[in-house]
């Protein structure tokens, strides 16, 4: 399809409700980023304050490399108060943390009526201030949370499948706001979605062009020593805790790109492989808002 493809053409037959979750079956032909439906946002729970929310299901690219369609909000900033640039507003992908992995869950689709509420609202504040400085926003719910089936179930910190839902949700901006969202894009994530940020920082080049920097706030690391630590823990001890590290250690044992393995600080391998041991920043907005304007205004262009 052509990146200038109108966002009429994709809300002409968005299903209501629920429905929307529900991809066409075989799914249309396409590439990654390729928009399916898109719709407004009918869930204020789930929309990012000052802008203008758009439900939006795209084509990505599943853990086992096959074609999927995932599901997220793209947002925009209000356009009397930020008037689209020259070029376009900068665009930052935000990756979610830990919510479950129940389709009701997914922060497109909660409604505030669930235990991951919560953790899905208060990063709203945070993507509202976002909308508020002139960028748009993308949040992807990642694979298979929101349009999980019983025999597709979302791959909890897979970091390539994370990767995946983070980078298509910005061609799949694009394509629907052709001369609104800019080349320029910035990564944000945070836990869960933190690991997702540091993998599509990793499998972002050749993928989406444009990347100008990769915040991972407090990213989910050596999981195996929090496990085994949560075990010792007398306020909360998780059950089972021999028998989950066993079974993790063998069935990642034949990849070579996943380890599990723990280090004391300043004791990390330099030739460590992405996304086992990083540093963390503070989740400090004025701090991490000026270290992204100086990313995305510098590569934005003169007008």
């Amino acid at each position: 399809m052509s990146t200038g493809s109108s966002l009429a053409a994709f809300t002409t037959d968005a299903p209501a409700g629920d429905a929307f979750y529900t991809p066409p079956i075989p799914l249309p032909d396409g590439a990654p980023g390729d928009p399916i439906h898109v719709r407004p946002l009918d869930n204020p729970a789930a929309a990012v304050p000052g802008g203008e929310n758009w439900l939006v299901l795209h084509r990505s690219e599943g853990v086992d490399g096959g074609p999927v369609a995932t599901s997220g909000i793209i947002a925009l900033p209000d356009r009397t108060a930020h008037p689209v640039p020259v070029g376009g507003y900068p665009l930052v992908s935000w990756a979610h943390g830990t919510v479950g992995v129940a389709n009701r869950c997914a922060p497109s689709r909660d409604r505030g009526d669930t235990g991951a509420s919560p953790m899905n609202a208060y990063p709203l504040t945070l993507l509202g201030h976002f909308l508020d400085q002139g960028w748009a926003v993308a949040m992807t719910d990642y694979e298979a949370l929101g349009t999980g089936t019983a025999q597709h179930l979302h791959p909890y910190l897979c970091g390539r499948s994370e990767a995946m839902g983070v980078l298509d949700i910005v061609t799949a901006a694009r394509r629907l706001f052709p001369g609104e969202i800019g080349e320029w894009f910035a990564i944000v994530g945070h836990s869960q979605g933190g690991q997702a940020a540091l993998f599509a920082a990793h499998h972002g080049p050749g993928r989406v062009e444009g990347l100008t920097g990769v915040a991972a706030i407090a990213p989910a690391n050596h999981l195996l020593g929090l496990v085994r630590g949560g075990a010792t823990l007398d306020h909360a001890p998780l059950l089972g805790t021999d028998a989950l590290v066993e079974e993790l250690t063998a069935t990642n044992s034949g990849r070579g790109n996943i380890h599990y393995r723990r280090y004391e600080p300043g004791a990390v391998p330099a030739g460590e492989p992405l996304g086992i041991h990083f540093a963390t920043i503070g989740h400090d907005t004025p701090e991490l808002t000026e270290w992204l304007a100086a990313l995305l205004t510098a590569a934005e262009p003169a007008g």
